[in-house]
């Protein structure tokens, strides 16, 4: 919350197909993007799921098209996997390989 107006939000799903594995999705605020704000979200997200719900991965699809998005998943440590799916690549953050954000 920025004041009293949302910003934002990220969302964590379970995979139940997949122990320990969370999905991540996030959205800034067009106003609010390019601070930062993304990148603080995200680590936060990822950092509750592995403390909190003891995840080991959390996952992500992303646009092919969406270079913000990529960029912001790829410098917080997630890779890139193998094969697309439609217009859609998934991402993926091993947990113990989180490390803190300069803020």
């Amino acid at each position: 919350m920025h004041g009293e107006a949302s910003v934002g939000m990220t969302r964590l799903d379970l995979i139940r197909s997949l122990p320990k594995t969370y999905e991540v999705s996030i959205l800034v605020d067009e106003g609010f993007q390019n601070a930062g704000l993304g990148t603080r979200m995200l680590f936060q997200t990822c950092s509750h799921a592995a403390k909190k719900l003891s995840a080991t991965f959390v996952t992500a699809d992303i646009h092919n098209d969406n270079y913000a998005s990529i960029k912001l998943f790829t410098n917080l440590g997630f890779i890139k996997q193998i094969g697309e799916s439609g217009n859609f690549s998934s991402y993926e953050l091993d947990t113990s390989s989180l490390t803190p954000i300069n803020s």
